[in-house]
């Protein structure tokens, strides 16, 4: 008879703790979120694909390295101290932050970082569940930026309403009011006169208002059209300096324009109406926000960059007010005009005009010490002539440097 002698083990319990194992890993590493495994200083022992996936940095880079490897030095020292009292005295840190990829961009996820303990109610690692909200956050960000823009819109909006209201009935009642006075019996001729003068004071102001409203309505439609002629760029400023010479006259105003030096034989290319409207707009305003002092203006070419400047010693403008001057109907809502006459449009034509023709507007200011307004448009950098010596000489003049027969007309800077 043979004998067997042997000892027999239940290893169910040992199978079904590997299969549950094996399950557990396959989660972690299928799982979309990004799951860190550290100790408890913070050294990681696991990174799942996902890490890998979202941050650039492979398994092997940051095993053995603490977390801070993503850090972004957005967050300052108090909250990563606030993060780690909590989750070291045993409870669960939720939040947001800010970290860093291996490529250097920085990104933001919601985290779930929880300690695990022992049989022993002891801390021996921390495990964090983070997602990339990234995307999101610029989504609720972009969509609580077009909210606050539509809110400030309808404020500003329902301003320039009363502005326009004000702007509309103010000179409509000086029209019918003096109206009325004329058919006084007896008026003097100078009585008479000086009616005149109101009503047609207040009827020019109406037509102004009223082709703001319109050139405006063209610029929200897109119908901007351009009629691009040559023309002498200094005969724009003399005939501005003459026709508001009066206007600054009246107000006590010294009004200067700064001819360059053989400006006579500079033209450009351009749409000369939208070309003297910005002129004239800028001109209309610093004449009516200064009271003392002067206005000066002109213009000057360096490279391939015309610039045209107003200066005045007017009131100013805010600081803070200073960015957004030239946006739609900020200006109905600056309570500085308040005290002025306007439609409150003129600076965002001047804008869309400037734009449309490829150029650039701005403005210098500080308040109670006046203003600079200054807008450049971008020429070719050639200077077109018949290439004479004194056509050289004046390209040098104005600091255009290529000069090419292009036409037997002279002096013509292209935008």
């Amino acid at each position: 008879m043979i004998r067997l002698y042997g000892t027999l083990q239940d290893v169910t319990k040992e199978k079904e703790n590997e299969k549950q194992e094996a399950r557990f890993r396959r989660a972690l590493e299928q799982s979309p979120s990004c799951i860190v495994v550290t100790d408890v200083e913070g050294i990681v022992e696991y990174v799942n694909p996902a890490f890998e996936r979202i941050t650039g940095f492979t398994t092997e880079e940051v095993i053995g390295k603490k977390t801070n490897i993503l850090s972004s030095q957005v967050h300052n020292n108090k909250f990563y101290t606030e993060l780690w009292d909590t989750i070291k005295n045993g409870k669960v840190w939720q939040g947001e932050f800010c970290n860093r990829k291996k490529n250097g961009e920085l990104y933001w996820e919601s985290a779930s970082i929880s300690p695990v303990f022992d049989r022993n109610q002891n801390i021996i690692n921390f495990l964090a569940i983070k997602e990339d909200i990234t995307k999101t956050k610029k989504l609720i960000e972009e969509l609580q930026d077009a909210k606050n823009r539509a809110e400030l819109s309808d404020q500003l909006k329902s301003a320039f309403l009363a502005n326009m209201s004000h702007e509309i009935r103010t000179p409509m009642n000086g029209i019918l009011g003096f109206i009325d006075l004329l058919r006084t019996p007896n008026l003097s001729e100078l009585e008479k006169s000086n009616y005149s003068e109101i009503i047609n004071q207040s009827g020019r102001r109406l037509l102004d208002t009223i082709n703001d409203i319109i050139d405006y309505s063209k610029i929200e439609t897109g119908d901007i059209p351009l009629n691009i002629k040559e023309f002498n760029i200094a005969d724009i400023y003399r005939n501005q300096a003459a026709f508001f010479k009066l206007e600054a006259k009246r107000k006590n105003l010294n009004l200067k324009f700064i001819e360059p030096q053989n400006s006579e034989v500079i033209k450009v290319m351009a749409d000369r109406n939208k070309f003297e409207s910005v002129l004239t707009n800028l001109l209309k305003n610093a004449i009516k926000f200064t009271d003392t002092g002067e206005i000066e203006f002109g213009f000057e070419i360096i490279g391939n960059t015309l610039t045209s400047y107003v200066r005045d010693t007017g009131i100013g403008i805010p600081k803070e007010k200073i960015e957004s001057i030239f946006e739609r109907f900020v200006q109905a809502d600056l309570k500085i005009t308040r005290g002025y006459e306007g439609s409150g449009l003129g600076l965002a034509i001047c804008k869309a005009y400037v734009e449309k023709m490829g150029g650039k507007i701005w403005v210098e200011s500080e308040t109670g010490k006046g203003s600079t307004f200054r807008f450049s448009i971008k020429t070719d950098g050639q200077l077109v002539s018949n290439e004479t010596d004194k056509d050289k000489e004046l390209a040098k003049d104005f600091e255009i440097s290529t000069i090419k027969k292009k036409s037997t007309k002279e002096g013509v800077v292209f935008f």
